[in-house]
Protein backbone atom coordinates (compact mmCIF):
# COMPACT_ATOMS: atom_id res chain seq x y z
CA UNK A 1 0.00 0.00 0.00
CA UNK A 2 1.41 3.33 -1.12
CA UNK A 3 1.37 6.50 1.26
CA UNK A 4 -0.86 9.79 -0.40
CA UNK A 5 0.70 12.35 -0.08
CA UNK A 6 -1.99 15.20 1.33
CA UNK A 7 -2.64 17.76 -1.20
CA UNK A 8 -2.64 21.45 0.43
CA UNK A 9 -6.24 23.56 0.25
CA UNK A 10 -7.43 25.48 -2.25
CA UNK A 11 -6.24 29.38 -1.86
CA UNK A 12 -9.70 30.54 -1.79
CA UNK A 13 -10.83 27.62 1.18
CA UNK A 14 -8.04 28.62 3.16
CA UNK A 15 -8.54 32.20 2.88
CA UNK A 16 -12.60 31.29 3.68
CA UNK A 17 -11.44 29.40 6.91
CA UNK A 18 -8.62 32.58 7.87
CA UNK A 19 -12.22 34.48 8.01
CA UNK A 20 -12.77 32.07 11.73
CA UNK A 21 -9.27 33.10 12.84
CA UNK A 22 -8.89 36.72 13.16
CA UNK A 23 -9.11 37.88 8.82
CA UNK A 24 -11.69 40.26 8.98
CA UNK A 25 -11.98 42.70 6.26
CA UNK A 26 -10.57 45.86 7.50
CA UNK A 27 -8.01 47.15 4.97
CA UNK A 28 -6.45 49.26 7.07
CA UNK A 29 -6.43 47.54 10.43
CA UNK A 30 -4.20 44.77 11.68
CA UNK A 31 -6.25 40.98 11.56
CA UNK A 32 -4.83 39.41 14.98
CA UNK A 33 -4.51 35.71 14.33
CA UNK A 34 -6.48 33.92 17.01
CA UNK A 35 -5.98 30.28 16.98
CA UNK A 36 -2.41 28.48 17.52
CA UNK A 37 0.15 30.96 18.42
CA UNK A 38 3.79 30.09 17.95
CA UNK A 39 6.47 31.14 20.73
CA UNK A 40 7.53 33.78 18.75
CA UNK A 41 4.21 35.14 18.91
CA UNK A 42 2.93 33.83 15.09
CA UNK A 43 -0.30 32.37 14.12
CA UNK A 44 0.38 28.54 12.88
CA UNK A 45 -2.16 27.59 10.48
CA UNK A 46 -2.85 23.78 9.18
CA UNK A 47 -3.00 24.55 5.28
CA UNK A 48 -4.22 20.71 4.37
CA UNK A 49 -0.89 19.46 4.18
CA UNK A 50 0.71 20.76 7.20
CA UNK A 51 0.95 23.45 9.80
CA UNK A 52 2.99 26.65 8.91
CA UNK A 53 3.16 30.61 9.85
CA UNK A 54 -0.35 31.81 9.35
CA UNK A 55 0.94 34.81 7.74
CA UNK A 56 3.27 33.22 4.85
CA UNK A 57 -0.19 30.87 4.41
CA UNK A 58 -2.56 33.71 4.05
CA UNK A 59 -0.06 35.58 2.20
CA UNK A 60 0.87 32.91 -0.44
CA UNK A 61 -3.15 32.22 -0.99
CA UNK A 62 -4.02 36.35 -1.27
CA UNK A 63 -1.50 36.35 -4.13
CA UNK A 64 -1.46 33.43 -5.38
CA UNK A 65 1.52 32.38 -5.59
CA UNK A 66 4.24 29.59 -3.60
CA UNK A 67 7.33 31.72 -2.06
CA UNK A 68 10.65 29.80 -2.38
CA UNK A 69 12.37 28.46 0.90
CA UNK A 70 14.17 31.80 2.08
CA UNK A 71 11.57 34.08 0.95
CA UNK A 72 10.18 35.56 4.17
CA UNK A 73 7.08 37.42 4.73
CA UNK A 74 7.57 40.58 6.70
CA UNK A 75 4.71 42.56 8.63
CA UNK A 76 5.09 46.34 7.80
CA UNK A 77 2.73 46.63 10.83
CA UNK A 78 5.46 44.89 12.96
CA UNK A 79 2.52 42.86 14.54
CA UNK A 80 3.46 39.18 14.23
CA UNK A 81 -0.09 37.86 14.98
CA UNK A 82 -1.50 40.27 11.66
CA UNK A 83 -2.51 38.28 9.10
CA UNK A 84 -3.83 41.30 6.79
CA UNK A 85 -2.75 40.66 3.36
CA UNK A 86 -2.61 44.61 2.88
CA UNK A 87 0.37 44.36 5.79
CA UNK A 88 2.38 41.60 4.23
CA UNK A 89 4.82 41.57 2.13
CA UNK A 90 7.54 39.52 0.25
CA UNK A 91 11.23 39.75 1.33
CA UNK A 92 14.65 38.19 1.81
CA UNK A 93 16.24 37.83 5.44
CA UNK A 94 18.11 40.59 4.09
CA UNK A 95 15.50 42.71 3.73
CA UNK A 96 14.11 42.06 6.90
CA UNK A 97 16.85 42.79 8.95
CA UNK A 98 17.00 46.09 7.24
CA UNK A 99 13.39 46.75 8.03
CA UNK A 100 14.00 45.87 11.25
CA UNK A 101 16.89 48.27 11.66
CA UNK A 102 15.39 50.99 10.04
CA UNK A 103 12.37 51.19 12.27
CA UNK A 104 14.43 50.65 15.07
CA UNK A 105 13.24 47.30 16.38
CA UNK A 106 16.64 45.88 16.72
CA UNK A 107 17.29 44.33 19.90
CA UNK A 108 20.64 45.66 21.12
CA UNK A 109 20.35 47.13 24.30
CA UNK A 110 21.83 49.80 25.67
CA UNK A 111 25.56 48.74 25.45
CA UNK A 112 25.80 49.16 22.05
CA UNK A 113 26.56 52.20 20.03
CA UNK A 114 29.89 51.70 18.20
CA UNK A 115 30.26 49.19 15.18
CA UNK A 116 32.86 48.02 13.54
CA UNK A 117 33.47 48.79 9.71
CA UNK A 118 30.89 45.86 8.67
CA UNK A 119 28.02 47.49 11.14
CA UNK A 120 28.09 45.01 13.31
CA UNK A 121 28.71 46.02 17.02
CA UNK A 122 32.37 45.49 18.37
CA UNK A 123 33.10 43.68 21.92
CA UNK A 124 30.73 43.83 24.85
CA UNK A 125 28.91 46.24 22.94
CA UNK A 126 27.66 43.21 20.52
CA UNK A 127 24.51 42.38 22.05
CA UNK A 128 25.55 38.69 21.87
CA UNK A 129 28.72 39.13 24.14
CA UNK A 130 29.52 37.10 27.01
CA UNK A 131 32.84 38.41 27.91
CA UNK A 132 33.86 41.87 28.68
CA UNK A 133 37.30 44.13 26.77
CA UNK A 134 38.94 43.48 30.23
CA UNK A 135 37.76 39.48 30.58
CA UNK A 136 39.35 39.17 26.78
CA UNK A 137 42.79 40.69 28.06
CA UNK A 138 43.15 38.78 30.94
CA UNK A 139 42.43 35.93 28.32
CA UNK A 140 45.98 37.10 26.26
CA UNK A 141 47.71 36.75 29.07
CA UNK A 142 46.58 34.26 31.60
CA UNK A 143 48.91 31.59 31.93
CA UNK A 144 45.42 29.47 32.63
CA UNK A 145 44.75 26.62 30.06
CA UNK A 146 42.41 27.19 27.89
CA UNK A 147 39.73 24.81 29.14
CA UNK A 148 40.24 26.58 32.69
CA UNK A 149 39.63 29.89 31.19
CA UNK A 150 36.76 28.20 29.31
CA UNK A 151 35.05 27.26 32.64
CA UNK A 152 35.80 30.29 34.21
CA UNK A 153 33.96 32.59 32.36
CA UNK A 154 31.27 30.50 30.58
CA UNK A 155 32.47 30.27 27.25
CA UNK A 156 33.86 27.15 24.96
CA UNK A 157 37.51 26.07 24.77
CA UNK A 158 37.15 26.88 21.30
CA UNK A 159 36.51 30.49 22.01
CA UNK A 160 39.21 31.22 24.37
CA UNK A 161 41.29 29.82 20.80
CA UNK A 162 40.34 32.19 18.63
CA UNK A 163 40.75 35.38 21.46
CA UNK A 164 44.42 34.11 21.94
CA UNK A 165 45.03 33.64 18.37
CA UNK A 166 43.78 36.90 17.10
CA UNK A 167 40.97 35.50 15.52
CA UNK A 168 38.15 37.04 18.14
CA UNK A 169 38.29 40.11 19.36
CA UNK A 170 40.89 41.69 16.49
CA UNK A 171 39.62 45.29 17.36
CA UNK A 172 41.57 45.08 21.14
CA UNK A 173 44.43 44.18 19.10
CA UNK A 174 43.99 46.89 16.91
CA UNK A 175 43.84 49.69 19.63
Amino acid sequence: MTKKIRERLEDSLLLERAVKYGANGDSDKCWNWNGAIQKGGYGVYWDGRQSGQAHRIIFEAFHGVRLGRWELVCHSCDNPRCVNPNHLWKGSPKDNTQDMIRKGRRVQGEKCGSALKDGRAAGSKNNMSILTEDQVRYIKTANASGQELADKFGVKRGQIYKIRCGLAWKHLDAR
